[in-house]
């Protein structure tokens, strides 16, 4: 039989059984349609959990009490966490805060880094590192090893940077907002002064800090900062936004590395 043949046989067949073929097709276009159907409440839901997962942040810790068992083997309802609970959970959470970075306000959970190789004996003051433009406080690693053997060296990711939170839209930027920032993280892990660092327009940041904050400060080191943002800089910085919100931060940090640091070979890698 050829290929010709076998259809005009279907066809017969089909022709012959109205209500047979009519049936079969309906079954096979509803088992489709749910299939459809289940694939798409499916990927709704999981968007749907995905969505609160992300709402919830990436600094959460859900903590909660195992169910106990009551005298004859039936689960009973969780108990509550007591007094003893929260004793022996605290000094983890204290020990592991930076990793997840420590909430300043609403809006800011501040990544930080802490290095002290002083002699355990003694109670070092503490130096302060802040970052630059398109940067982070990974920046300042060669300087540890040097500082962290006298000083307790603490180095931030100020807001909207390295592994701190991004501010919400409508954030309003200013030299005085990044100054209270450290102001508020000093106060969280319990600094009263430090040896403040700034470096670029971490510099400008510092000089803030140091005019709204000075009994704060035991020194003050200002690196390499800018001495304004006005005229020919402020359409720089109108510019690098551009850069930032189109080509991405690696791209800003290419188009002005030369004037920051000076020529850069371009097979150096630079990422997001």
């Amino acid at each position: 039989m050829t290929l010709l043949q076998g259809l005009r046989s279907a066809l017969t067949s089909l022709l012959a059984n109205k209500m047979r073929s009519f049936l079969t097709m309906l079954g096979v276009i509803i088992g489709v349609a749910a299939v459809i159907v289940v694939v798409a409440i499916g990927e709704g839901l999981k968007a749907d959990v995905m969505q609160r997962i992300q709402g919830l942040g990436t600094n959460l810790l859900m903590i909660s009490p195992s169910s106990r068992r009551g005298p004859h083997g039936p689960v009973t309802r969780p108990g509550r966490l007591t007094d003893e609970d929260w004793d022996l959970i605290l000094p983890y959470l204290e020990e592991n805060e930076r990793l997840f970075g420590i909430k300043i306000d609403d809006t800011l959970s501040m990544y930080y880094e802490i290095d002290n190789f002083a002699e355990p004996w003694i109670n070092p003051e503490t130096v302060l590192l802040v970052h630059g433009l398109s940067e982070s406080s990974a920046v300042w690693y060669a300087w540890v090893p040097p500082l962290a053997r006298k000083y307790a060296t603490v180095r931030i990711d100020l807001r909207g940077f390295g592994k701190s939170s991004i501010p919400p839209e409508g954030y309003q930027w200013s030299l005085a907002n990044f100054a209270r920032d450290i102001k508020l993280f000093m106060d969280k892990i319990g600094l009263q002064r430090v040896h403040l660092v700034g470096a670029k327009i971490a510099g400008r940041i510092s000089l803030q800090f140091a005019h709204d904050y000075p009994d704060r400060l035991h020194s003050l080191t200002v690196v390499n900062a800018p001495l304004g943002v006005a005229g020919r800089n402020g359409k720089e910085i109108k510019d690098w936004v551009s850069i930032i919100e189109t080509e991405g931060i690696a791209q800003h940090t290419r188009a002005t590395m030369k004037e920051r640091l000076g020529d850069v070979p371009e097979e150096i890698p630079l990422t997001e």
